[in-house]
């Protein structure tokens, strides 16, 4: 059968000689994977060049056929332009570090379209974005753990001395294991989970603050998300934010 869906790009990869291979969050299947034709050589290459990027929002026909996890697109076509994210190289690179994020988080096929609104709506505020584009991945990354169901308890700050990442919540004693954070930067945590689209400019940190801020949040992902791997953009992102 052909069916018709918004979808957000994640990743999208050649796929022998004619065709591509896209990786995508749908609004009405969550995660999927198709098969985009003649997207390569000189014509077709600039055709896709602006639909098939990372977090770009897009309208798919699909043929969907029963057991089979890799559908076919019989058209494709942007929703919303997206130049802001595709010629901007600090918000392009933000753009493909949350795609892998989203890769390596959302593993099932799961329609949830509360996650979607979400994601279109950040994919929308990054794109029109002009302060505080260096904190956006922070402010997202911590929005996200509400989907996901691990949005960290933060309401016992003013007793507790350690924030414990595998319970997800302060302790008054330190944790028997390595995987907690001190009372110091307990508090910035607190902190971070007030940040939002609107304040992103109030936050100031450092080269360094930012990048302990960042490994720490992806450590809290890694201890909540199974099978959460490496994630190979985040170097390219300390770069471009140093």
């Amino acid at each position: 059968m052909f069916v018709k869906t918004e979808a957000l790009i994640l990743s999208v990869k050649k796929h022998r000689d004619n065709a591509m291979l896209v990786q995508a969050y749908a609004s009405e299947f969550g995660r999927i994977s198709f098969l985009v034709y003649g997207g390569h050589g000189r014509r077709g290459g600039k055709s896709f060049a602006s639909v098939l990027h990372p977090f770009s929002l897009v309208e798919v026909e699909l043929e969907m056929k029963p057991h089979r996890d890799l559908h076919i697109s019989k058209e494709i076509k942007s929703t919303v332009p997206l130049n802001g994210i595709l010629f901007d190289p600090q918000k392009s690179t933000l753009a493909i570090f949350l795609a892998e994020i989203l890769l390596s988080s959302l593993k099932t096929a799961e329609k949830d379209r509360a996650l979607f609104t979400f994601l279109k709506e950040s994919v929308l505020t990054l794109d029109r974005l002009d302060r505080g584009i260096a904190n956006f991945h922070i402010a997202f990354l911590l929005k996200f753990t509400y989907f996901l169901g691990v949005f960290p308890n933060v309401s016992d700050l003013g007793t507790m001395g350690y924030f414990d990442m595998r319970q997800a919540e302060f302790s008054v004693s330190r944790p028997l294991h390595s995987q907690y954070i001190d009372s110091v930067h307990g508090r910035a945590i607190q902190l971070l989970t007030r940040m939002n689209y609107q304040n992103l400019h109030l936050y100031r940190f450092s080269r360094d603050q930012r990048r302990e801020t960042l490994e720490k949040i992806i450590e809290y992902y890694r201890i909540h998300l199974q099978g959460f791997g490496e994630i190979i953009s985040f170097s390219v992102l300390q770069s471009i934010f140093a």
